[in-house]
């Protein structure tokens, strides 16, 4: 009846069919263009389709990572079927989280987290577990208040719909102090930087089951150098930080240190060419099931096979 109404005569009739199939082809465009958005790269397998590895690091570069910014802070969640990161735009230094994950053997193209365009958010860490994410913010603490003047932690939970609204965490992880660069290991401790004046140390928080939480220091005496960045292995057996101390290779390094039987680690180690340029490396992170190292070199990043780690040991 509807359309009925609209041919009045034959000219009529001609230029309302021309209307309509205009409108039924730019709705087919409008859904074809969707479709193309949540699986315009075609990338299968894991890892977002890249092949595998050796012992050279070697870039790692999906088609749908941006070519204009930069990357940063690479993790993928359980059996490698999702995936976070970090985007910097050299432009204006602007910073923002993208979001992909594996349906039906098919990574979707990255969406942007909707909270991380919101004030300067940095040093994003996924928990193994894939349910939470944690970075270092300087969010408002109460809405429609002013940026913090000291960054704080903060942590988003996975929902149905998405990513949550993020909370700031409070004592033992939050203080009057500077806490940045948050990593969540996998046997459930959280590890963060706290700086207090030009002191930085290495903190982890301990849930102590039927107790508070509390946050103590991590390695004072080992790592009171000037470090960044914090990654332990599933085994929990390496850590490795970036660092400039003396004797480096150039900017940031990356640096190793190795847990013995008695559970003592050992002092931190250069692992020399195998990972180290005079540019700068940082921010690792290691696949789920421990076997691939994600790094940052010159603000890409790069990835090789964990093996290396125990090759530059038996060195």
């Amino acid at each position: 009846m509807f359309f009925s109404g609209l041919y009045k005569n034959k000219y009529d009739n001609q230029s309302y069919m021309k209307i309509f199939l205009k409108i039924t082809f730019f709705a087919l465009f409008l859904c074809s263009a969707a479709n193309a958005q949540q699986r315009s790269s075609d990338l299968t397998g894991p890892y977002l389709g890249q092949k595998l590895p050796g012992m050279t690091p070697e870039p790692f570069t999906p088609e749908i990572f941006s070519q204009e910014r930069e990357q940063h802070d690479l993790f993928f969640g359980p059996g490698g079927l999702e995936a976070v990161w970090t985007e910097r735009n050299p432009a204006d230094n602007t910073f923002r989280f993208l979001y992909t994950r594996s349906m039906d053997g098919i990574w979707s193209d990255p969406i942007v987290i909707p909270f991380s365009t919101t004030c300067r958010n940095m040093e994003l860490c996924m928990s193994p577990d894939g349910r939470k994410l944690f970075f270092s913010s300087d969010r408002p603490a109460s809405h429609g208040g002013e940026a913090q003047k000291m960054p704080d932690i903060w942590m988003s939970e996975k929902t149905v719909s998405g990513w949550g609204e993020p909370q700031c965490l409070l004592s033992p992880v939050n203080s009057p102090d500077i806490e940045v660069q948050p990593y969540a290991g996998f046997d459930g401790r959280l590890y963060f930087i706290r700086q207090s004046g030009k002191i930085r140390r290495i903190m982890c928080l301990m849930p102590v089951e039927g107790a508070s939480a509390d946050s103590v220091p991590f390695g004072v005496d080992l790592f009171e150098k000037q470090i960044a960045g914090f990654c332990v292995s599933p085994d929990e057996r390496i850590i490795i930080l970036h660092s400039r101390m003396e004797g480096g290779f150039g900017s940031w390094d990356l640096y190793i240190s190795f847990r013995d039987s008695s559970g003592r680690w050992g002092d931190p180690v250069n692992p020399g060419q195998a990972f180290n340029t005079e540019g700068a490396e940082a921010t690792v992170s290691f696949s789920p099931d421990g076997k691939y190292l994600f790094f940052e070199r010159d603000r890409k990043i790069w990835w090789v096979d964990a093996k290396i780690i125990v090759r530059n040991r038996n060195k």
